[in-house]
């Protein structure tokens, strides 16, 4: 199952491929869904989790 996680990787790639609405929106998503804010901004290293 897809995790707050997944969803900040899919943001974080695309806001450093210069894609600009598609990151805020899934920002979005996932304070609506997950109810938390993981900006996609953050620098976030592999084996994090939530």
């Amino acid at each position: 199952m897809i995790n707050a996680i997944h969803f900040y990787r899919i943001a974080r790639w695309l806001y450093l491929h210069h894609i600009p609405i598609l990151p805020k929106f899934i920002q979005l998503v996932i304070f609506i869904v997950y109810n938390c804010n993981i900006p996609y901004k953050a620098n976030i290293g592999k084996g994090s989790f939530f």
